[in-house]
């Protein structure tokens, strides 16, 4: 039973959430989860400061983000403080993105800049409401 007292201030979680370790990475994803409840799509993009399209993407990631607050969650990470953590998954260019769906796992990873942000949008339509079963059976037939 989950009550709801209109005393308690619940600070809502930041629109797109900062990622500056592993372990905050894999609690993102929800990779800890593993009795699975939480079948919510996640979305990880990497950035780098210096890298302009990123910043151009920013724009369109955050307004992604707003509206689809309720059934995805955003989160970004910086490259030049986690370089170690980027290069161990995989990421060296950039606008990267890493997509999740709970117990299916990772669901998709590209490269993403803000011309092919459509992609983004595509993918987040695609996985949000999907249940990890179509997933699964998509990434099958996939192969």
């Amino acid at each position: 039973s989950s009550s709801s007292s209109s005393s308690s201030t619940t600070v809502s979680p930041p629109l797109v959430q900062d990622i500056n370790s592993i372990d905050e990475y894999w609690d993102f994803v929800g990779a800890q989860d593993t009795d699975g409840d939480d079948d919510q799509l996640t979305v990880v993009k990497f950035y780098a400061s210096w890298c302009k399209s990123c910043a151009k993407f920013d724009l369109k990631y955050r307004k992604l983000a707003r509206k689809e607050n309720q059934r995805v969650r955003f989160a970004q990470c910086e490259f030049v403080a986690n370089r170690n953590m980027c290069t161990s998954l995989g990421v060296t260019k950039f606008p990267h993105i890493h997509v999740y769906k709970g117990k299916a796992g990772k669901v998709d990873d590209f490269l993403c800049g803000p011309k092919r942000f459509q992609k983004l949008v595509d993918t987040v339509e695609e996985y949000a409401d999907a249940t990890v079963e179509e997933i699964r059976l998509k990434q099958t037939l996939k192969k």
